[in-house]
């Protein structure tokens, strides 16, 4: 798979995720691709509950011959470091 398809599915998923959020929390809860003050993407959908707020990060997987336990570990800590860099 292309990375083009790769990035397709992973929008795909992205708006996915981000009409469910709509759909269970409301646009007054759930933000879709939230951005820093300069314009860095801090995570996919950011939900807002009371106290609460959760930063969901989607991830796609192309087939590869790494394993899916290490595929997850690789996109996990990718996805911490971007919520990490974009936080402070």
């Amino acid at each position: 798979m292309s990375s083009l398809e790769s990035n397709n599915k992973g929008s795909a998923g992205e708006r996915l995720v981000a009409q469910f959020f709509d759909s269970q929390y409301s646009r007054f809860f759930s933000f879709p691709d939230p951005k820093t003050k300069s314009n860095a993407q801090v995570a996919d959908v950011l939900l807002w509950k009371n106290r609460l707020v959760l930063l969901v990060e989607i991830k796609t997987r192309a087939k590869g011959s790494s394993s899916i336990n290490l595929w997850i570990r690789n996109k996990i800590q990718e996805a911490v470091e971007q919520i990490t860099k974009n936080y402070n």
